[in-house]
């Protein structure tokens, strides 16, 4: 998928080749479409467990290609209470994007009435980063739920930061969701290793700013 020669949309237009990022929520936010799983109480392991209607709206989603071959899935997130889908429409077709979305949504609410009562949200994706930070983000949601479900005292804030990606907590030992005291030898390993990428980020940096 790297080397691929993607065909970018740009923002506002819905017709013609480009890829799109697609949200459909369930009702209320309620958690149908399966559960979140968290072996060992370890966010890294999360899953999320699909239920009956979630096999079916997912059924839903992958009919798109069927139906339109001229459309690929890149990937497909199912969550408790929402799905995210990234569609690549690689040829012209003679509808547009948010028609066959509106066939999804449609679909959607014929497997589980009045579980789906609005439209899909589309956002055209306009270049390769942007796409990549969204499959990446797409594929770590589990783990941010399953973080933020898994707070053990932390704050609000802090566990909404990480699962956000906007915080990064560094730990020399493995997850473990009972509490206990942090030793010395643990913090001196930890500012080794925020350190060590203090120093890393700095590197890049330079390199970068010198070119």
């Amino acid at each position: 998928m790297n080397n691929e020669e993607w065909h970018w949309q740009k923002p506002g237009t819905w017709k013609g080749i480009g890829i799109y990022h697609v949200t459909m929520v369930v009702s209320r936010r309620e958690a149908l479409l399966g559960n979140l799983v968290i072996p060992d109480d370890n966010p890294a392991k999360a899953r999320v467990d699909l239920s009956l209607l979630g096999f079916q709206i997912k059924a839903c989603v992958d009919d798109i290609p069927i139906r339109y071959p001229e459309i690929r899935i890149i990937q497909l997130r199912m969550m408790p209470d929402h799905l995210h889908v990234i569609l690549y429409v690689t040829k012209p077709m003679s509808i547009s994007i948010k028609m066959v979305v509106r066939g999804l949504w449609q679909g959607a609410k014929k497997v589980g009435p009045e579980k789906f009562t609005e439209l899909p949200f589309i956002r055209p994706m306009s270049h390769r980063g942007q796409l990549q930070t969204m499959i990446h983000y797409l594929q770590m949601n589990p783990q941010r739920l399953a973080t933020k479900k898994l707070k053990n005292g932390y704050s609000d804030g802090l566990f909404d930061a990480v699962a956000a990606g906007k915080v990064l907590i560094i730990s020399p030992w493995e997850y473990n969701p009972k509490k206990g005291h942090v030793t010395r030898e643990e913090c001196v390993a930890m500012n080794m290793m925020a350190e060590q990428i203090c120093e890393s980020l700095t590197k890049t940096a330079t390199s970068i700013s010198s070119k």
